[in-house]
């Protein structure tokens, strides 16, 4: 790892790594938010922005990066989506060994 940065509200904190990907953790939480294979090399530095709605890197490969951060990911979904996927789609993208379930509440479910 060769750079952390937290946020500006201390919800999240993001990491650079010697593989070229991003990792973003919630503050105080074991788990990980996501890996970005954000670069062909190590990642040299990683910083939110002032308001914390892009997270940028800067890599060994000499490319710069900007992605959207979500404050409330689900919810931020959920305004964007108009139904919830299929059981089939369930299956398929999350896992078959987890029950299904709606995930944004009064949108309808997919067919198939």
């Amino acid at each position: 790892m060769r750079s952390v940065a937290y946020g500006p509200d201390g919800r999240w904190f993001a990491s650079a790594g010697e593989d070229g990907s991003v990792v973003v953790h919630p503050h105080g939480a074991r788990e990980i938010s996501a890996r970005i294979p954000a670069h062909t090399g190590p990642v040299e530095a990683v910083a939110f922005s002032r308001d914390g709605s892009r997270l940028i890197s800067l890599g060994a490969d000499k490319a710069a990066r900007v992605w959207h951060v979500f404050r409330d990911p689900p919810g931020d979904l959920c305004e964007r989506i108009t139904y919830n996927m299929s059981e089939s789609d369930w299956k398929k993208w999350i896992s078959d060994s987890f029950g299904y379930r709606d995930q944004c509440a009064g949108k309808p479910r997919a067919h198939g």
